[in-house]
């Protein structure tokens, strides 16, 4: 089942983004086999970076029960600088309260942006490949609740 976030006001403040907002940036997520994914389109830029912190943040929530989060980039035209460090640093603080975020399907160019800025994101060339890594690594920690698993 596809959840349009973008039209989805229990995310966001009711009203909260212009409409130019709403249509430069959308994302659904979906229910994957072990994960959340979340699809994102078009810019992440100055302009949307706040709304684009919101569609996240309510996307790592929903991923809390399965311990995945998948962010596919494929349909992204930009992510700026600081859009793609707080992404890495979402990923870092979220690995650390036992939530794996993979980000699947970036453009050459932010990975390229991560790797000459040293972040660490794990990045995938699909969903099965991130999901593959993901049930390897809970398979290695032995643990059955997603929340308590150890995504080395």
């Amino acid at each position: 089942m596809n959840t349009p976030l973008s039209h989805d006001r229990s995310h966001s403040s009711a009203g909260a983004e212009p409409d130019d907002v709403r249509a430069r940036l959308r994302a659904e997520t979906s229910t994957v086999r072990h994960g959340i994914l979340l699809r994102v389109h078009g810019e992440i830029d100055a302009y949307t970076f706040a709304y684009w912190r919101r569609l996240f943040d309510a996307a790592l929530l929903a991923a809390r029960d399965t311990g995945h989060l998948l962010v596919d980039l494929d349909a992204v035209e930009f992510m700026s600088c600081r859009a793609i460090a707080e992404l890495a640093d979402s990923a870092e603080r979220s690995h650390r309260e036992g939530l794996r975020v993979s980000v699947v399907r970036p453009s050459s160019a932010m990975v390229h942006i991560a790797t000459v800025a040293d972040l660490a994101l794990p990045v995938y060339p699909d969903v099965d490949a991130a999901t593959i890594e993901y049930v390897r690594c809970a398979a290695r920690s032995g643990s059955t609740d997603p929340r308590k698993r150890s995504h080395a």
